[in-house]
C-alpha cells in the first residue's frame, strides 16, 4: 500500500476501526491531520481534534495515548490496518515511551506554574480558557531574541516547552501558539490549528504566506480564536468569539472579525497614543492609526509541517520583520512593555480618556541585558507565590492591596540578620528581590518596602515613596534623618499609607487611610494618624500585655506603654538615592538599633513571633479581653538556627500548595478545616515505604515537613497527623494531640500501645476529631464531631463514635465489596465485614515524646504491621487506590448500589516504581523492597 493510500484511509476513517491485534484506532473524521498525535488520558472511544487517538489495553488497564503533532511518530504493530508497515513496539513499550516523553518532560503543572495559574481545570470551559489565555500573555513575552543571539527558532514542541516553561523565555507565534495548542489538548479542549496572513501596513497588503499561527477553539458549539502571541498594542488578552461584525472590547483595544467569503479578517480599533517624552513624539514605532487590520485567515486546519518553511523564511530573509528588529514585548495588568532594538516603552492603557500613555526611552547597550533580566527574572508571579497570593490582580483596587499587604507581613519577616552574618544590605532592587523572593529571606524597611514599591508599580497602582523619622522612646524624640521607607498609594482619589516592614507589635496589617484623627483598628491595635502642620505622625494604642513566663516580667523587651508614637513623615516624594546614606549608617553605626540587636519578626494569623538576640516570643492577640499574651523563652546558641529555620522554611503556603488549597484562611472555622482536611487525604498518601527502602521514619517535624511538603512524599500517622498539628497551630485552631489504640482483628482486641496519633480540634465550643492518616477504606475525609452514638456519613462509609466510660471508640459501617477480577475473590486484603472497629482513645493530651518509642517499635518489630507490609494508599474523588506489597487496587465507592467496586491486580517488580510515580506521585530516593506478609490489615 502506498503512503498516499494509507493517508486517505486515515482521513476517511470516521469511526472505530479495530485491527487484528485487538487494538482500536479512532479516526479523526474529515480532519486533514496526517500524523498521529499521542496524550495519556483515561477513557477510550473519543475523537480528539487535531490528532489520531490510539487506545491500548495493558495489564487490564485501559489507557488512551496522544502527543502533540510533530513531537513523536509512534506506531503500534507491524500489520496495523490503518497505517500499515508500522514499527513493531510492544504495548507496554509504547505506553512507557509515550509516558516518558510526555509526563516527565512536558508537564502541564509546570506550565501552569510558569504562567501563575492556580485554579481548577477539570472543565474545558470558556472561563478557564479566558483565564489561562490572559495569564499566558501576562507572563510569556512575545519575542524573537534567539535569532539575534545566534540561535535558531524551531517547531520542535519539546524544545519550545524547554525554552518557554523551563528556561523562562518567551517566543514568537510559532512557539507560543504551538505550545498553547499542546496546552489546549492537555486540558481537553477541542481545537484546530490555523494559519494567518499578517497585514503589511507598508505594502498595504497581506503576506503571501501564512506567517502567523493561531488556534480555533470550540466550546459548547461556539468557535473562538485563541492567539497568545501577536504582542504589543494588538495583543488580545482573551479569546475572540468567531462571529462577524461584532465589536469585542478588550483592555488593549476593540477587536472585530469581518467575513469576506471564505476569508476571515481581524481588525482592531485602538486609542490615541499620548507620548510622555516629547523627544519621541515622532518615533516611527508608534502607530497613530486608530483602526488597524491585523491578519486574515481561512478555517482550514494546519499542522506543524505547514509552518516549517515559514519559520525558516522569517528568521533568514532580509525581508522579514524579525531579521530587521529585535523585539521583546509583554502585557502587564495596566498595559504592556516592549523593547525594540534599543527603544524601551512602558505603555499604560487609559480607556477613560480614550488614550494610551507611552513612556519611551533609549537604553544603552550596557543596560540591555539588565533590563531584559529585570523584566523577566523579577517576576510578579514569583513574588505572589512567595507571599501565597492566588487571587486575580487585574484591578489596582483597595481590596487587592489589602490582601497583598497582609500576606506580605504574614510571609516575609522583618529582619536585620544579614548585618550579623557578615553580609551587607543594599538598595539594589534585583538583589533585594533575589534575597526575599528567591532565597526566601526577609529584610528591613529599605528592603521590604522598596520591593513593595516595585510590586505596586507592577500591579498598576499610583504610588509615591516617602521617608519617615522613627520615634526614639529612650531619647523621647524623632530620629534626625529619614530612617524608615514607606509608600503612599492613591486609590480612587484617596491616599493610603502602605508599610510592610515595621515589625513586631507595631506592624500594620493593612494600609492606613491618610486622614487625621481617625481611629483605624487592626489586629495589633488601633492606629491613628495625626497632622502637625506639614508633618504627619503615626501612633498606635495597644492592649495590656500578659506574660505567660513570669521570669521575663522585668525584661525591657516588652513595651508596657499602651499608646506610642511610631514615626513622622512629610508628603515629599523620595527616591532610592535618598536612603543610600541612611542604609549605610543603620548597618555600621554603633548608635543604630540594628547593630545592637539581631531581630527577626513575623506576623501570624493570631499575633506575631519574634527572635531578638536569644529571646524568642510568640504573641497571641486577645482583643476580646483587651490583652496580648506573651510566651517568651531563651533560646540557646545551639538551637538558634533551628528556630529560624522552622519558623521560616516551614511555610504554611508551601503546605497549601502541596495539597492544592487556594482559599482564604483568615478564619479558623469548620468549613476551612473540612476543606484542608479533605485536600490533605486526597493529595498526601498514607504510606510506610521508607521502612522498606532502608530509611528511618522520625518524629522530627522539620524532617517530616521536608519529606511530605518539599519531597512530595506521604507518611504514616505519626508523620501526617503531626504535620497536621503544625498546620492547625499555624492556622490558629485550638487543638490537642491525642493517642489512639488501633483495633487488631486477629486478636479481636485493641493494641496495648497508643500506636496512632490523632488531633482533637475545638471550634466554637464544639470538639472534632481530625485524622488525615488512617488510609484505605477507613479514612475519614472530614473531621468528625466528638459526639456519641451519632451516625456521621462520609463517602467511605458511615462513621460513629461510641462512649465507654472515659474511653471513646471509633467504628465504621461500610458497603459490600464487589471484586471485579474474580482471581482476587478470596484476597485476604479485602475486608468483607460491613461494620468494623477502628480505634479507641482517651481525651488525654499527648506530646511528641509520647510517640517516640511507638515510632521505633512500629518500624523495627516483627510484630508490627508496618514491617510486614509495604503500604501506599491515597484517597481519590471517587474512592481510593492502594498498593500493598505487589497488590494494586483501585476502589470506586458506589453508595447508590450499597457496594464498593474493587479493581485488583498484581504488579510485577519491574513496574512498581512506575505505579508509585503515576498513581501516587511518589518518587523514592532508594530502591523499594515490597513486602506483603500475613498481618492484621485490610484495605
Amino acid at each position: 500500500m502506498e503512503r498516499s493510500e494509507k493517508r486517505s484511509i486515515r482521513r476517511d476513517c470516521s469511526g472505530v476501526v479495530p485491527d487484528c491485534h485487538g487494538v482500536t484506532h479512532i479516526g479523526s473524521g474529515s480532519s486533514s491531520v496526517t500524523s498521529p498525535a499521542f496524550v495519556v488520558v483515561e477513557t477510550p472511544n473519543e475523537s480528539v481534534c487535531g490528532g489520531t487517538v490510539v487506545s491500548t489495553k495493558t495489564s487490564g488497564l485501559l489507557s488512551r495515548i496522544t502527543s502533540p503533532e510533530g513531537l513523536v511518530s509512534l506506531h503500534l504493530h507491524p500489520y496495523c490496518t490503518i497505517c500499515g508497515n508500522c514499527t513493531p513496539l510492544a504495548k507496554t513499550e509504547l505506553l512507557l515511551s509515550v509516558t516518558l516523553i510526555l509526563r516527565s518532560t512536558m508537564d502541564l503543572g509546570e506550565y501552569f506554574k510558569r504562567i501563575g495559574f492556580t485554579g481548577l481545570y477539570d472543565k474545558a470551559d470558556l472561563a478557564t480558557l479566558f483565564t489561562v489565555h490572559k495569564l499566558h500573555v501576562m507572563n510569556v513575552p512575545f519575542e524573537n531574541l534567539s535569532m539575534h543571539c545566534g540561535e535558531r527558532n524551531t517547531m520542535d514542541l519539546k524544545v519550545i516547552y524547554e525554552k518557554i516553561v523551563v528556561d523562562h523565555r518567551g517566543g514568537w507565534c510559532c512557539e507560543n501558539n504551538l505550545l498553547f495548542s499542546w496546552v489546549l489538548r492537555e486540558m481537553g479542549y477541542k481545537f484546530i490549528m490555523l494559519g494567518a496572513k499578517v497585514f503589511n501596513s507598508v505594502k498595504n497588503e497581506y503576506t503571501p504566506m501564512n506567517a502567523h499561527l493561531i488556534n480555533l477553539v470550540e466550546i459548547d458549539g461556539k468557535p473562538y480564536i485563541a492567539d497568545v502571541s501577536f504582542g504589543t498594542s494588538s495583543q488580545i488578552w482573551c479569546p475572540l468569539e468567531l462571529i462577524a461584525d461584532k465589536d469585542q472590547p478588550q483592555p488593549t483595544a476593540v477587536f472585530r472579525l469581518l467575513r469576506d467569503g471564505e476569508n476571515w479578517i481581524l481588525e482592531k480599533t485602538g486609542r490615541k497614543p499620548q507620548i510622555l517624552n516629547e523627544n519621541f513624539a515622532h518615533c516611527s514605532l508608534i502607530d497613530k492609526s486608530l483602526k488597524k487590520t491585523m491578519y486574515s485567515f481561512l478555517l482550514k486546519p494546519r499542522n506543524v509541517d505547514h509552518f516549517l518553511e515559514t519559520s525558516e523564511y522569517l528568521q533568514d530573509s532580509s525581508e522579514s520583520l524579525f531579521t530587521q528588529k529585535s523585539i521583546c514585548s509583554l502585557q502587564t495588568p495596566t498595559g504592556f512593555r516592549v523593547l525594540v532594538g534599543w527603544t524601551y516603552s512602558e505603555v499604560t492603557f487609559n480607556p477613560q480618556e480614550d488614550t494610551d500613555l507611552y513612556d519611551i526611552r533609549e537604553i544603552p547597550d550596557s543596560e540591555i541585558e539588565a533590563l531584559l533580566k529585570e523584566k523577566s527574572t523579577m517576576d510578579l508571579k514569583q513574588y505572589f507565590k512567595r507571599i501565597g497570593f492566588t487571587g486575580l490582580y487585574d484591578k489596582a483596587d483597595l481590596a487587592t492591596l489589602f490582601t497583598i499587604h497582609e500576606l506580605h507581613v504574614m510571609s516575609v519577616p522583618f529582619e536585620n540578620l544579614s548585618i550579623h552574618c557578615g553580609e551587607r544590605k543594599t538598595m539594589d532592587l534585583e538583589v533585594i528581590y533575589k534575597k526575599i523572593v528567591l532565597d526566601h529571606r526577609g529584610g528591613w524597611c529599605c528592603e521590604n518596602n522598596l520591593l513593595f514599591s516595585w510590586v505596586l508599580r507592577e500591579m498598576g497602582y499610583k504610588f509615591t515613596m516617602l521617608g519617615a523619622k522613627v520615634f526614639d522612646s529612650f531619647q523621647n524624640e524623632y530620629s534626625p534623618m529619614n530612617t524608615h521607607l514607606i509608600n503612599l498609594v492613591e486609590i480612587d482619589g484617596k491616599p493610603y499609607i502602605a508599610d510592610v516592614s515595621y515589625g513586631v507589635s507595631f506592624q500594620i496589617w493593612h494600609p492606613l487611610e491618610l486622614i487625621a484623627d481617625k481611629d483605624q483598628p487592626q489586629p495589633p491595635g488601633v492606629f491613628r494618624l495625626l497632622k502637625d502642620g506639614e508633618n504627619w505622625i503615626l501612633e498606635k494604642t495597644g492592649r495590656k500585655l500578659l506574660l505567660q513566663n513570669k521570669a521575663f516580667a522585668s525584661r525591657n523587651l516588652t513595651d508596657k506603654s499602651l499608646s506610642k508614637a511610631m514615626f513622622s513623615f512629610l508628603l515629599t516624594p523620595r527616591s532610592v538615592d535618598h536612603f543610600l546614606e541612611t542604609s549605610e549608617y543603620l548597618q555600621t553605626s554603633s548608635e543604630s538599633v540594628y547593630t545592637q540587636k539581631s531581630i527577626c519578626s513575623l506576623q501570624t494569623p493570631t499575633g506575631y513571633r519574634a527572635l531578638i538576640g536569644w529571646n524568642y516570643s510568640e504573641v497571641t492577640f486577645n482583643p476580646q479581653e483587651d490583652t496580648d499574651l506573651y510566651d517568651i523563652r531563651q533560646i540557646p546558641d545551639s538551637e538558634i538556627e533551628g528556630v529560624l529555620k522552622e519558623k521560616s522554611t516551614m511555610d504554611l503556603r508551601e503546605y497549601f500548595k502541596r495539597i492544592g488549597f487556594t482559599g482564604l484562611y483568615d478564619k479558623a472555622d469548620l468549613a476551612t478545616l473540612c476543606t484542608v482536611h479533605k485536600l490533605h487525604v486526597m493529595n498526601v498518601p498514607f504510606e510506610n515505604l521508607s521502612i522498606h527502602c532502608g530509611e528511618r521514619n522520625t518524629m522530627d517535624l522539620e524532617v517530616i515537613y521536608k519529606k511530605i511538603v518539599v519531597d512530595h512524599r506521604g507518611g504514616w500517622c505519626c508523620e501526617n497527623n503531626q504535620l497536621f498539628s503544625w498546620v492547625l497551630k499555624e492556622m490558629g485552631y485550638k487543638y490537642t494531640m491525642l493517642g489512639a489504640k488501633v483495633f487488631n482483628i486477629l486478636k479481636n482486641d485493641f493494641n496495648p500501645i497508643e500506636s496512632h496519633l490523632i488531633n482533637l480540634v475545638e471550634i466554637d465550643g464544639k470538639p472534632y476529631i481530625a485524622d488525615v492518616s488512617y488510609g484505605v477504606s477507613c479514612q475519614i475525609w472530614h473531621p468528625l464531631e466528638l459526639i456519641a452514638d451519632k451516625d456521621q456519613p462520609q463517602p467511605p462509609g458511615v462513621f460513629r463514635l461510641l462512649k465507654d466510660g472515659e474511653r471513646w471508640i471509633l467504628e465504621k459501617t461500610g458497603r459490600k465489596p464487589l471484586i471485579q477480577n474474580q482471581a482476587f475473590a478470596t484476597c485476604s486484603l479485602v475486608d468483607k465485614r460491613l461494620t468494623k472497629t477502628m480505634y479507641s482513645f482517651l481525651l488525654m493530651q499527648r506530646g511528641v515524646d509520647h510517640f517516640l518509642k511507638t515510632c521505633d517499635f512500629l518500624q523495627t518489630s516483627a510484630e508490627s504491621l508496618f514491617t510486614q507490609k509495604s503500604i501506599c494508599s491515597l484517597q481519590t474523588t471517587t474512592g481510593f487506590k492502594a498498593l500493598v506489597g505487589w497488590t494494586y487496587s483501585e476502589v470506586t465507592f458506589n453508595p447508590q448500589g450499597d457496594t464498593d467496586l474493587y479493581d485488583i491486580r498484581e504488579i510485577p517488580d519491574s513496574e512498581i516504581e512506575a505505579v508509585l510515580k503515576e498513581k501516587f506521585q511518589v518518587t523514592l530516593r532508594n530502591k523499594l523492597t515490597p513486602i506483603n506478609n500475613k498481618a492484621a490489615y485490610k484495605i
